[in-house]
């Protein structure tokens, strides 16, 4: 029993030292993979396609995102800007936004290419979305954007 117990130390110590180790290698992996995102979030988005509450709307907006901020542009003209935090630890990966007023909204994205997906709900009306989807009555908004070349 006696020639156990180093072995047993042994793990134990291996456990604990290696054990923060890799939980600060995926924080630091979702760390990079969040500025990634963060980076390629960034600039110009022209909707091509909104819907509300299972209610298609007029795609006549861009979106801007610029560093920490989405800025609504509808005909050349900028709208309340919004803060956006992102968080790609969780699948599908989520977007927060907040207006200088305090509406909070509560989401999720999507990049593919030259492809943005967005599904959010306002807070207080309905949960976080867990699709891409806008089913009639539930209070999400579903918009779908393709990158501006400057």
């Amino acid at each position: 029993m006696t020639s156990r117990a180093p072995t047993i130390v042994a793990v134990l110590l291996a456990f604990l030292v290696v054990g923060p180790v890799q939980a600060d290698d995926k924080q630091r992996e979702s760390f990079e993979q969040e500025q990634s995102d963060h980076a390629l979030i960034q600039g110009i988005w022209k909707v091509e396609k909104a819907v509300h509450s299972g209610e298609e709307m007029p795609g006549y907006m861009v979106l801007e995102f610029k560093r920490d901020k989405v800025i609504p542009r509808r005909n050349g003209n900028a709208d309340t800007e919004a803060d956006f935090k992102i968080d790609v630890s969780r699948m599908p990966r989520r977007m927060d936004l907040k207006t200088p007023d305090g509406m909070k909204m509560a989401g999720i994205y999507e990049i593919q290419g030259e492809t943005l997906k967005l599904c959010f709900t306002r807070e207080g009306e309905g949960v976080r979305p867990t699709k891409f989807e806008s089913p009639a009555k539930s209070q999400s908004v579903l918009i779908i954007m393709k990158r501006q070349k400057k």
